[in-house]
């Protein structure tokens, strides 16, 4: 699977899809990238960013919720020295909480639960603008 040709093209309705067909072979894809101490850091960028579209479909995010590993990695990855690494961290959390969505309160719950509300605390004295907006 070509990881970074599907950056930012798939949403809700299609990831769900896609996930209830092949969920397993992509979390088997994407998470030794995210393990890997010799990938780039666009690499991992890149992996990240296909985490956040997995957690922005409506059932696909539960692959990602189940994994307490992969949720303690996002965590170690909001705060690497990267700030490209740290908003690609914070994005894929941002979808998993949003709460428009059902079980938004349980996915927020868990999340605190971890540590992750804490995390994105002290991320609010980041001086990276964009970092701070996301």
């Amino acid at each position: 699977m070509r990881i970074a040709r599907s950056r930012g093209l798939i949403l809700g309705e299609d990831i769900d899809r896609i996930m209830l067909l092949h969920g397993a072979r992509v979390m088997e894809s994407v998470k030794p990238i995210l393990d890997s101490e010799t990938r780039t850091e666009d690499v991992k960028e890149q992996a990240l960013c296909v985490i956040a579209n997995i957690a922005n479909g409506s059932s696909a995010k539960d692959f990602v919720m189940r994994d307490e590993i992969l949720l303690k990695r996002l965590m170690h990855y909001m705060m690497n020295d990267s700030v490209k690494l740290q908003m690609a961290a914070t994005y894929c959390v941002s979808n998993l909480v949003w709460s428009t969505e059902d079980g938004a309160v349980d996915r927020q719950q868990k999340l605190r639960d971890l540590g992750v509300q804490k995390l994105l605390q002290s991320l609010l004295t980041t001086s990276d603008v964009n970092l701070f907006e996301r």
